[in-house]
């Protein structure tokens, strides 16, 4: 069964962050506050999940702009761009003090916010809150002519509560 999919049409938090340690911290906060969420280390998981197209409930993304070895954070929202999700999977980017000019620039093309490391929890959860209950549902990502029919190979971390 492809349970991915069954998260993100009941609506989720896509965390997307290389550190093991902030990315659980993270999910553990919200599964407190009764989010529903799956969990990535790597830019190429989340774009498998994404690449589906069946996003059809609110789905918002925490992305670090960073993400160790591999594509960044910059390569996943430019694929959000890519397949038309901007306004449906709005992204609120991670960002260490370093990245603060990069987080001013993916602000100016399309990002929905940005919090800088360390933040406190209450601020994530405010900031996460907002795009999640408004973002607009559609029933595909992309094109009939650009889907794969293919199950995405990566087994993301899943909470059971929704927050849609």
């Amino acid at each position: 069964m492809d349970t991915s999919k069954d998260l993100i049409d009941s609506g989720i938090v896509l965390i997307v962050e290389d550190d093991d340690s902030l990315r659980q911290a993270i999910a553990l906060a919200l599964k407190v506050r009764g989010f529903d969420y799956l969990e990535f280390d790597n830019a190429r998981d989340v774009s498998v999940v994404l690449g589906k197209g069946s996003i059809a409930k609110p789905t918002c993304m925490l992305l670090d702009i960073r993400l160790g070895s591999g594509p960044s954070g910059l390569t996943v929202f430019d694929e959000i761009g890519g397949l038309g999700l901007t306004e449906r999977v709005p992204v609120i980017f991670m960002t260490g003090h370093g990245d603060l000019e990069t987080a001013v620039e993916v602000m100016r093309t399309g990002a929905f916010d940005f919090v800088t490391k360390p933040f406190s929890t209450p601020d994530l959860i405010k900031k996460l809150s907002r795009p999640c209950w408004t973002a607009r549902p559609q029933t595909s990502a992309r094109p009939r002519s650009q889907r794969s029919g293919r199950s995405p190979t990566s087994s993301p971390r899943k909470s059971a509560r929704s927050c849609g």
